[in-house]
């Protein structure tokens, strides 16, 4: 061991002197004590001009029914709902900014004390007035506004003796009063139209006032006090409907004398506050404010009240406290924050930032803070610091990590952080002395710090203490850097139990369960053995995180508090997740006496029950920072060490608060314009088109003492599967899907957990565009049918016509063939070839007969096709000719011609078109004619067209006609009618239009007849 000390340097050396001397330095250090009262503090909610308040001069606060706080002040009339203040001025509709009352009557209308001979109230945002027919010359100030069980509004004016008006909400009626009435009436109370006046009590009846008893109270009183008027007025006071008070002397009224009784009351000046919920009254006095119970003893101190130039006191209905000052705004202390007593620096000025609390058997509460300083707690509250000297000029941090008390000797240990231990003793007459640890001492080495054996100066173990075992107990329990340790301070004697890294331990017994930076872990003080729990972190695995605070409460159940990862107990080997302190970060888990778990988190201190029904508490409590490092449980008041001080919170019966959390849906938007809302109802119903899916709903909450801490909870049916948490006051939904319904559900949460009565439910009904609805498919479905119904039947009909079209054109076709083998063309040909048969001349028969053949056989062919190509016309046309030209005497010539490039075989036509044209040129035209004719057949393209042209050189149509005309049987050709027929069912069919033109060439050499036939080329081409 020798060599380890030529590692020490000067200051190491000296280090190791100095723990040997330690006794000496306590007994000289210890004890340089300063006593010192801390005054008593208040965290208040303070509201400025900073914050929204149009004036820092506020005359009144009051709550109305719905819960908002409304502000009287020297520039307008106020709402404030704990977000956001709306201020009402003479551009709202005000005679004057002034606004030094406000009161409610039974339909929620607020009557406004202000300057002016008529009367002003606001209902749902907007101001009205009441015109007074009768105003008094004096009466320019109207200053208090009663209302009764009939809801009727009773009006005092100032600088009136004998004036009192009624407004019935219909009508304003005006009283005159006894002349001698020295001051304003003042009506009993809300719910009792008697009002008391010193010459007596005036009750109303049957619409005029009567004097319901004949008590000369401002006789009485000035004869015993020896009063002058402006005092009595100013200082007497009317608690109900029999009992006053002044100065110190409660009178009661009998039935010519007031009993009078003496109060602890000093010189009060102003009306007594009536606290809702209880029997007792709020006193101001000279310079002390305080509270009277029912039995009129006093009950409660507000020494802080004197520090502030208030003007009125009001509590709402969560029995906050109101308080509204002259140049600095408004405060508000809330209930619970009236319980507390808060020090934040000690006698010295030094900062209060307290780590560790617990109670000797002396009664005394020891706090130690970050800087290593010590400090106590008599019975009275009385907060003691002591100084001491204790610096060994090293790295070691000062700061007090706990405190641990002995259970059966006055002892209590200090742990500091990091690495120190010290224990002291509480002597009988209140001194303490520190207990010299003579077996081991602390040396820093090779910048660690170890204790090391004061026997053999061996190193038995180096640590840094994490926490320690709540339980008082003659052994110390800690957990630290190097494991588990324990301290035996009778016996002086030190051991390590584990030697892993632990932070937090809960000892039952011989069981001791510790928080691991892997998780949790259980330890056998019996055996040595340390159970690694895997079963349970199997079924949870985050039993395996990082574990910062343990604690068992009475019925053995553990209480676990991780590093980040959520809170949870550990009931019946079953983890339950603490949801209220979800996302906190818990240092200590400390027991209440009557088993509620207390919390000390990053978020103020949890306070949970065996039902897990938590409250927490925050600055808006009264606590000094929402950082809270340590708790102590004691049987009157629980205290609270802070990163800023210390809070005590008392443990007294006071009257609770209402249950109230009032929430309210202010506005919906849709589509970017507002709608009206029912606030009585909590279900609205809102239909709506497709174009009005652009939702913004705006709520609020009142709870003024949870100070904006309040969650939303909401959920839309359609959009949200759960239900989500905002602390925004509005909610938006940009674009809903059409054709369907949505139902908003909304409810409040506030720091306590306690969720709003009324769970508000909007639904949103949008409908689809007429285009996507039921009756208009339904229609368009039957528009549809219709259609199909009426295309089947278009084309049953076209089938129809077809079909009719098609035996027409068969009709025709056959007509055709028929005309084409005229019995007159069948005869001659026959004659023709008898006669070539007679002549014997063989060949010219055998070649008639053949053409004849082929003609009927092409004639029989091209009836059967609508269409053919151009070239078997023409085929067809020149051995109808040729035959014809047999039978002619003289024979007639004819003429084919068209352009060689011209591609007959590919041009369709209809069939037989041509051959009726020619036929009526040879029969009609070059019959008659005495010398030889010539039959022309020209085919030119122009363009996207085919003309075809028949010309004869014939005596013409008309001298046809006549020479026709005198035949006893002419043959009728319906060559020509049949094929216009022909032509029209072409085009109704194909949609292909023919021209044919006729037109007789007459001039002075040529006769006969032109014929032009048009056909569009393509479409022949395209379709066949």
């Amino acid at each position: 061991m020798g060599s380890r000390f030529l590692f020490y340097t000067k200051n190491q050396l000296i280090l190791f002197m100095f723990h040997h001397f330690q006794k000496f330095i306590w007994l000289v250090c210890l004890y340089l004590i300063q006593l010192g009262m801390v005054a008593q503090q208040h965290n208040f909610l303070h509201y400025s001009v900073d914050d929204g308040l149009p004036s820092s001069n506020v005359y009144k606060t009051v709550q109305d029914s719905k819960g908002y706080i409304w502000f009287g002040t020297d520039m307008g009339l106020c709402k404030f709902d704990g977000y956001n203040y709306t201020t009402y001025t003479t551009a709202d509709g005000l005679p004057f900014n002034d606004i030094w009352g406000v009161t409610e009557d039974h339909q929620g209308r607020l009557w406004l004390a202000t300057f002016g001979p008529d009367f002003y109230y606001l209902e749902n945002d907007s101001i009205h007035k009441i015109t007074n027919p009768h105003p008094s010359p004096k009466g320019v100030l109207n200053y208090k506004f009663h209302v009764d069980s009939s809801d009727n509004v009773w009006i005092q004016t100032s600088f009136t003796t004998n004036l009192l008006y009624r407004y019935d909400g219909n009508a304003l009626f005006q009283y005159t009063l006894s002349p001698s009435t020295p001051f304003v009436p003042k009506p009993v109370s809300p719910n009792m139209p008697f009002f008391h006046c010193p010459s007596g009590i005036y009750v109303l009846q049957d619409s005029s006032l009567f004097k319901y008893r004949d008590i000369p109270y401002y006789e009485i009183l000035k004869k015993e006090q020896g009063l002058y008027w402006g005092e009595f007025k100013d200082r007497f006071h009317t608690l109900d409907t029999s009992r006053y008070f002044y100065r110190d002397t409660l009178y009661t009224a009998t039935k010519d004398t007031l009993l009078k009784k003496i109060l602890p009351i000093n010189n009060c000046q102003t009306p007594p506050l009536s606290i809702k919920g209880t029997d007792a009254y709020l006193f101001q006095c000279d310079t002390l404010t305080f509270s009277l119970n029912k039995q009129l003893e006093r009950s409660n101190q507000y020494d802080f009240l004197n520090q502030l130039n208030y003007q009125s006191l009001g509590t709402d209905k969560q029995n906050n406290l109101w308080i509204s000052t002259k140049n600095d705004g408004v405060y508000m202390l809330p209930y619970d924050g009236q319980n507390t007593q808060t020090y934040t620096h000690d006698s010295k000025g030094n900062k209060l930032n307290i780590n560790a609390i617990v109670q000797t058997q002396d009664g005394k509460i020891w706090l130690g803070n970050d800087d290593g300083q010590l400090y106590f707690l008599n019975e009275s509250k009385q907060l003691t610091s002591i100084y001491h000297a204790f610096d060994l000029g090293t790295p070691i941090q000062k700061s007090i990590l706990a405190l641990h008390t002995s259970a059966t000797e006055n002892i209590f240990n200090i742990v500091y952080q990091c690495d120190q231990l010290q224990s002291f003793e509480v002597e009988e007459n209140g001194n303490i002395k520190a207990i010299e640890l003579d077996q081991y001492t602390v040396e820093y080495i090779n910048g660690r710090l170890y204790y090391v054996s004061v026997k053999d100066n061996k190193i038995r173990h180096r640590f840094c203490i994490k926490s320690v075992s709540q339980q008082q107990s003659d052994t110390l329990w800690f957990v630290c850097s190097g494991g588990l340790g324990s301290w035996v301070h009778q016996a002086k004697h030190f051991e390590v139990h584990t030697t892993a890294r632990a932070y937090a331990l809960a000892k039952n017994n011989q069981q001791i369960w510790l928080g691991q930076p892997d998780g949790l872990f259980l330890y056998n003080t019996k055996t040595k053995k340390t159970d690694q729990l895997e079963q349970l972190k199997k079924q949870y695995p985050i039993l395996q995180k990082d574990i910062r605070a343990l604690a068992l409460d009475q019925n053995k159940h553990l209480w676990i508090g991780t590093n980040g990862f959520g809170n949870y107990q550990l009931k019946n080997d079953t983890l339950i997740k603490i949801e209220a302190a979800n996302n906190t970060i818990v240092k200590k888990i400390l027991l209440d006496s009557d088993n509620t778990v207390c919390l000390a988190s990053n978020k103020g201190l949890y306070a949970i029950d065996q039902n897990l029904e938590s409250k927490l508490y925050t600055t808006a409590q009264g606590l000094a920072s929402n950082e809270v490092n340590s708790v102590f449980v004691a049987k009157d008041a629980i205290y609270i060490g802070t990163n800023k001080g210390l809070t005590i919170l008392e443990k007294k019966t006071s009257p609770q608060a209402d249950n109230y959390l009032p929430f309210y849906i202010e506005k919906v938007w849709i589509q970017g314009e507002q709608q009206t809302l029912n606030l009585k109802d909590v279900q609205q119903f809102f239909n709506l088109n497709h174009r009005q899916n652009s939702l913004k709903i705006e709520y609020v909450c009142l709870s003024y003492e949870s100070n904006k801490d309040i969650s939303y909870e909401y959920k839309m049916s359609g959009i949200d599967q759960d239900w989500k948490s905002t602390k925004q006051l509005s909610i938006e939904y940009p674009i809903l899907p059409y054709g369907q319904s949505y139902t908003f559900d909304i409810r409040a949460k506030d720091l306590n957990n306690r969720y709003s009565p009324q769970q508000y439910q909007l639904t949103f009904s949008i409908r689809s565009p007429w285009w996507e609805t039921w009756w208009f498919r339904l229609s368009l479905l039957g528009l549809f049918l219709l259609f199909v119904y009426y295309q089947f039947r278009r084309f049953q009909e076209k089938e129809r016509q077809q079909t009719a079209i098609n035996k027409k054109f068969a009709e025709l076709e056959l007509q055709a063939l028929q005309a084409q083998m005229n019995p007159h063309f069948i005869f001659n040909s026959l004659q023709a070839i008898q006669d070539f048969v007679a002549e014997k001349d063989e060949r010219a028969s055998n070649k008639y007969m053949t053409n004849f053949s082929r003609l009927m056989r092409l004639f029989l062919e091209s009836s059967k096709e609508k269409y053919i190509p151009l070239d078997d016309e023409l085929e067809l046309l020149q051995l109808y000719i040729e035959l014809e030209q047999l039978r002619f005497e003289p024979q007639f010539e004819y003429l084919l011609d068209y352009p060689e490039d011209l591609d007959i075989c590919n041009i369709q036509i209809p069939s037989l078109l041509l051959q009726p044209f020619v036929e009526n040129a040879i029969n009609h035209g070059l019959k008659y004619k005495k010398e030889a004719g010539l039959l022309e057949i020209k085919i030119e393209e122009q363009g996207p067209l085919i003309e075809i042209q028949i010309n004869d050189n014939g005596v013409g149509r008309k001298r046809a006609k006549e020479i026709m005309g005198k035949a006893k049987k002419a043959y009728k050709s319906r060559g020509m009618q049949i094929i216009q027929e022909r032509l029209k069912t072409i085009e109704l069919t194909d949609n292909i239009d023919i021209q044919i033109a006729i037109k007789d060439k007459i001039n002075d050499k040529i006769d006969g007849t032109s014929v032009l036939i048009t056909i569009p080329l393509t479409d022949y081409i395209e379709k066949n």
